[in-house]
């Protein structure tokens, strides 16, 4: 009952912005649902809290779990996200988590999780995503028609792929990393990405956005984000896929060509020229320095 008051979604008073900050409270993983989807056959799951934002107006959303979404029409990013209009995405899920610090000091950051699924506009012939090396330039092309185009005063305002880690609880290639700012601005927040394939020419993607409540630039030192980076891994570490007998004979079809289905232990930032997007090629060379 004293954490319910404690911790009320209510500001009555500003914290000091000159002194660390308490450590806020967000929704508990504790009672986190399990989310079921239906992928190529393939049953994708996971666990995520309930919807709470910090403003109602910010709706969640969860794609019907009894239709299969490869089947399901995919969109078009807006020019402005992806000016090279090479993919196309489908939404899935997304839900956001406030936490908020003690006795009416309101909130103090907030999670914005969106999982979507992509696919190549012009998918390559004979390439499968299951091939460690394919989905390592396969990787790179998404992240440069994402990023290198954002430019601020000729310098590139992200930085992708960070804290590169493979991830080894799934039946596919999977990985871990952060795409974080280069440069200080308001809407620059880190953004920690989950991606896997979930079939030959798919890709699921998570991505978790930190979104800091404090106009400074050093903000980072105000606030204990281990709850907001506890629930990150928490949802991570949740994430399964239940293969069908057709797109394990895929994966295997693959392991033929590929014993090792390991992905690289280091895959260094891409490098982007601000106003020049680099070749997926160039960009695929760094995996063999």
């Amino acid at each position: 009952m004293i954490n319910w008051l404690k911790y009320m979604p209510i500001k009555l008073r500003e914290l000091n912005q000159d002194q660390p900050h308490p450590t806020p409270r967000g929704p508990s993983f504790a009672g986190a649902g399990t989310m079921r989807f239906l992928v190529g056959g393939s049953e994708l799951s996971f666990r995520s809290p309930r919807h709470r934002p910090t403003r109602s107006t910010r709706k969640s959303y969860k794609a019907k779990s009894y239709q299969d979404l490869l089947k399901n029409r995919f969109s078009e990013f807006s020019r402005g996200a992806m000016p090279d209009d090479s993919w196309l995405y489908q939404s899935v899920f997304n839900r956001s988590f406030a936490f908020y610090g003690p006795w009416f000091s309101g909130p103090q950051y907030q999670l914005h999780l969106y999982v979507n699924l992509l696919t190549q506009r012009h998918s390559k012939e004979g390439v499968s995503f299951f091939h460690p090396r394919a989905f390592e330039n396969t990787l790179a092309d998404l992240l440069t028609s994402e990023y290198a185009h954002k430019t601020s005063k000729k310098i590139n305002r992200w930085s992708a792929p960070v804290n590169w880690r493979p991830l080894n609880t799934l039946p596919v290639p999977a990985v871990v990393f952060d795409i974080e700012p280069t440069i200080w601005e308001l809407e620059s927040n880190k953004t920690q990405v989950l991606c896997f394939p979930v079939s030959d020419k798919h890709l699921l993607q998570a991505s978790f956005t930190q979104v800091l409540f404090a106009n400074t630039e050093e903000r980072e030192k105000y606030y204990d984000i281990g709850p907001m980076e506890s629930m990150e891994n928490d949802i991570i570490n949740s994430f399964n896929l239940k293969l069908t007998p057709e797109i394990q004979t895929q994966i295997n079809r693959v392991k033929t060509e590929c014993p090792n289905m390991s992905l690289v232990e280091n895959y260094p930032p891409l490098k982007w020229r601000a106003g020049k997007i680099e070749s997926s090629q160039e960009n695929s060379n760094l995996l063999l320095d």
